[in-house]
């Protein structure tokens, strides 16, 4: 009966290739090899071999990430600090 259980789990989330994965996040494969090598993505080694990621774990980071890029350009905006305008000396302006 676990068996059972188990097959309409992955039926109800399936489970995605790595090249899968990355073009599903818009993201190049190596870049989700890199996520996967620092743990920042969950994934399944089937035996050894193959890996897998399950597509409810990209929804998740998806909806993470827009929540996080919007926080990260808040700040970007408020640490953002203006350099005043060095005047030039002797310049020539020209007007239109």
């Amino acid at each position: 009966m676990a068996k059972n259980v188990e097959i309409a789990a992955v039926a109800e989330d399936p489970r995605f290739t790595v090249q899968q994965a990355a073009d599903y996040m818009g993201v190049q494969k190596r870049t989700m090899q890199n996520w996967m090598h620092l743990s920042r993505i969950e994934f399944i080694k089937i035996m050894g071999g193959p890996v897998r990621i399950r597509k409810s774990t990209l929804d998740a980071i998806l909806a993470a990430g827009v929540q996080e890029a919007d926080e990260r350009v808040a700040i970007a905006a408020a640490k953002k600090r203006v350099r005043p305008v060095k005047p030039v000396a002797n310049a020539a302006v020209e007007v239109a």
